[in-house]
């Protein structure tokens, strides 16, 4: 009984108990930095996707009427930290407006494309102000 009561230091079996705990605590901290990470990579894809899509309509907006003519362009871009291939198409609607329709879609996994379809109208011929 003597020996029971001054004994210093720890068991096996103490030793065994608390490396299983603390297995137990790193899986799960290990599994919820791997799905921080993951969440990460696909945020960062979206934001550059979406500014591809920025771009890609700031450059049609820009565009004079006259340049916007019907059909479908495609170009691909396979360098710089966003590898895409972004797809116009120009589609009459009328005599005074077109329809444009612009994709992105990224190559890196998990990131979806994205489509903007926006109308552009030819500028009056006369001014609508003047009497």
């Amino acid at each position: 009984m003597n020996a029971m009561k001054n004994r210093d230091g720890v068991t096996l079996v103490e030793l065994l108990v608390a490396m299983v705990l603390l297995a137990v605590m790193l899986t799960s901290v290990a599994g919820l930095t791997f799905e921080a990470a993951r969440r990460s990579i696909v945020t960062t894809g979206d934001s550059y996707r979406q500014a591809a899509m920025l771009e890609e309509v700031n450059r049609l907006t820009a565009e004079p009427y006259g340049n916007l003519s019907p059909g479908s362009e495609c170009r691909t871009v396979s360098s710089g930290v966003f590898p895409h291939t972004r797809c116009v198409t120009t589609a009459g609607t009328g005599l005074y407006s077109v329809q444009l329709t612009v994709v992105v879609s990224p190559t890196q996994r998990g990131v979806l494309p994205d489509t903007v379809v926006f109308t552009r109208a030819r500028a009056p011929l006369t001014n609508p102000l003047a009497l």
